[in-house]
């Protein structure tokens, strides 16, 4: 009785599975004897993978419901190998989905079709070719809502993310079921959009903790709510626009107010390995203090997505300003420090 069940079982599991494949056509040269994988969005695992010998390959597997999933492809570049990951629907035992490379390849130049998903996308990516500006993004947000229940909707909903207010972007994800609202990069979304509210400006700054160049274990409170303006930047030694800000605003910024008590300026090394960051401050000597993010919390702490990031915190521990640049980095320090 237990084997018959045992076979039972396994036959619903087969049937549940459906197969999907996918033909990929018009690999170029510099693609060819790369490996190519098709990974599951959902679960961030490869489906299939094959290293092609020629300019056709063929990925196949199975499924228990349609996914968002992307295609994985290496080629060759002047001094080493580049990655590109392209979007693509797999619609579980409906249509052969087909890839096709274009002239554009490096820059994600890929023609996918079959499978209702990756058709309708197509058309929704055709019919914004009607609509500009604010009219597009309301055009997205009505396909985003018709779709909201399978893997298009929860790719649209991503895709505009950066277009839309925090609080209508919250809004669409919590009407998700959980099964969509289950991609990892929805979830990282929406918990970036709480960091952000927990440290939108008038709010006290969260705590998290840093090293000190020399090893010691610190936090930020050991710095910040002490009684002066304080302001943060966030960065990397990899960041050209980090050391260009650093170099054009941060620098005479600290000359003016170096011998002023009630100021200072933070430097925060982030996304990169702490030796990493050692090893540049061997090289960048920037006259204010440096503390590194080994754990590198700050983009899920303060919710950011690119550095520099650089705000000012008041004496008391408040956000006073996010995401300043340039001029107004100036503007807001100059006033702090007036009053």
């Amino acid at each position: 009785m237990k084997k018959l069940l045992s076979i039972v079982f396994v036959l619903a599991v087969s049937l549940a599975a459906k197969a999907f494949v996918v033909n990929v056509s018009d690999l170029p040269e510099a693609v060819i004897n790369h490996p190519i994988a098709i990974i599951s969005e959902l679960e961030n695992k490869t489906l299939d993978s094959i290293q092609p010998e020629c300019s056709t390959a063929i990925l196949h597997g199975t499924l228990d419901k349609a996914e968002l999933c992307k295609l994985k492809y290496s080629f060759d570049i002047v001094g080493g190998v580049r990655t590109n990951f392209i979007p693509v629907f797999l619609d579980a035992g409906n249509d052969t989905v087909k890839l096709r490379l274009t002239e554009n390849f490096e820059n994600g130049g890929v023609v996918v079709s079959g499978g209702k998903l990756n058709d309708r996308r197509a058309e929704i990516w055709d019919n914004m070719k009607n609509h500009k500006g604010d009219e597009r993004v309301e055009y997205l947000k009505k396909q985003a809502l018709e779709n909201i229940s399978n893997p298009l909707g929860a790719y649209l909903v991503s895709v505009i993310s950066s277009s839309i207010s925090p609080d209508i972007w919250m809004g669409l994800y919590h009407e998700m079921p959980a099964d969509m609202a289950a991609y990892p990069m929805l979830k990282n979304e929406a918990e970036r959009l709480r960091a952000v509210e927990a440290t939108e400006e008038g709010r006290m700054f969260q705590d998290m903790p840093c090293l000190t160049p020399d090893g010691k274990q610190v936090n930020l409170s050991d710095y910040l709510g002490k009684g002066k303006y304080v302001l943060l930047d966030f960065w990397a030694s990899w960041c050209g626009p980090c050391r260009r800000e650093a170099k054009e605003v941060l620098l005479p910024l600290y000359e003016k107010y170096k011998d002023n008590d009630n100021f200072s300026i933070i430097g925060i090394m982030t996304s990169d390995s702490t030796e990493k960051h050692l090893e540049a401050l061997k090289s960048i000597h920037y006259p204010w203090q440096q503390l590194i993010d080994s754990e590198r919390l700050s983009g899920k702490t303060f919710g950011f997505q690119f550095i520099p990031f650089i705000m000012l915190v008041a004496p008391d521990g408040k956000i006073l300003r996010r995401n300043l640049r340039g001029e107004e980095i100036w503007k807001y320090v100059n006033e702090a420090l007036k009053k």
